[in-house]
């Protein structure tokens, strides 16, 4: 990476905490706009960009992946939180805490779900694929996984990948591939946003009733080493979990 590349990044690090010390609503604009820059910076002769991508699923819904890195070295599938604070949960879980206080849904599934349409798109095996979770530096991640990076480290943990998966004409072909496939409208997107707060809407009532929002199966009580939490009656076959 060259000096400039270096200059422009810390440029925009410092003008992305003092707008977003200032406009909260700012931060998660500049959290994937920082990964957009960082991401710029890999040579385009081995990597190709793709930032906000969304695509149609087999069942219809439609699912909006933060940023794809297509390269010779395999296919990178980015998802970006610009959380602050501790972040606690585990890799199977179903819901990741923040600050012990606020709930959200644990950022690997859902990168695997992006995965997953990803590869029935291109026909492609999941092996070709390397799903990465990229938090801000202002978090304390306390899950343990190799998916997991701050955008410091996204660019070292990109370019440690060295083993050749595609070749140059591939590379391109499935760039291609996945821009015909993206959806710009912006009517689709408002759409996909009140998808997502409805599937919420009745996640919740089915966990409110005991029910297996992902199987339909029973949830019982179970305790683990780090307390009670509610898993599926169909474990292990289905292995949805939240914690008490």
């Amino acid at each position: 990476m060259q000096f400039q590349d270096y200059f422009t990044i810390i440029i925009f690090f410092l003008l992305a905490f003092f707008l977003g010390a200032i406009y909260p609503k700012c931060k998660g604009w500049f959290g994937e706009k920082t990964v957009d820059i960082i991401l710029s910076t890999l040579p385009q002769e081995q990597y190709q960009i793709l930032n906000n991508v969304m695509l149609c699923k087999k069942d219809g819904k439609t699912t909006q992946i933060d940023h794809i890195v297509i390269s010779l070295y395999g296919i990178f599938v980015i998802e970006t939180k610009n959380y602050r604070g501790y972040i606690t949960g585990s890799v199977q879980g179903e819901k990741w805490t923040q600050n012990k206080k606020y709930t959200f849904y644990n950022p690997l599934k859902q990168n695997y779900g992006h995965m997953k349409t990803l590869a029935e798109l291109l026909e492609l095996t999941e092996d070709m694929f390397i799903p990465i979770v990229v938090f801000s530096t202002g978090a304390n991640v306390k899950v343990q996984s190799k998916k997991i990076v701050y955008t410091t480290q996204l660019r070292k943990a990109i370019r440690s990948y060295k083993s050749t998966k595609l070749s140059t004409d591939q590379m391109y072909t499935i760039t291609n591939k996945i821009k015909n496939s993206n959806i710009h409208s912006k009517n689709a997107r408002k759409d996909h946003i009140k998808a997502i707060h409805q599937d919420v809407i009745e996640r919740e009532h089915s966990i409110a009733k005991n029910i297996c929002p992902r199987c339909g199966s029973k949830l019982v009580e179970r305790r683990g080493k780090y307390g009670l939490f509610m898993g599926c009656s169909s474990y292990p076959r289905c292995r949805f979990t939240i914690n008490l």
